[in-house]
């Protein structure tokens, strides 16, 4: 068993997300060492906002962690799910996408370079 730490907002029920700002959503974050929710706390805020702002309403909840194994597959048949692999994909034709633009950007830039270099040896 593993004890893991989130803080909750009283009011809704909603788990801080952690960071400098936090928000609160169902999930949240999940700390998973004492020390590790002790230092977020010491972290927030900044910029004109203080710990209040964000947690003047909120507790920490210790939750008690059980192992239960649920399945077991070989590691050389274990694969990433759909979402991850279209995930990847995404973000491969952005970075695709990305590298075009700057190419294009570039090729410009060239290109008017050598006009000019035409044009002073004429």
């Amino acid at each position: 068993m593993k004890t893991v730490y989130k803080i909750r907002r009283k009011t809704d029920g909603l788990f801080s997300t952690g960071g400098s700002w936090p928000t609160f959503n169902t999930k949240g974050k999940i700390w998973t060492a004492r020390n590790h929710v002790t230092s977020h706390i010491g972290q927030v805020g900044g910029y004109g906002k203080k710990l209040k702002d964000f947690y003047s309403d909120c507790e920490v909840v210790l939750f008690e962690i059980v192992e239960n194994e649920l399945e077991t597959v070989s590691a050389m048949e274990w694969k990433e799910t759909d979402k991850t692999t279209r995930t990847k994909e995404l973000e491969e034709e952005r970075r695709k996408k990305n590298q075009l633009e700057t190419l294009a950007r570039r090729k410009a830039e060239l290109e008017k370079e050598i006009a000019s270099i035409n044009k002073r040896i004429g």
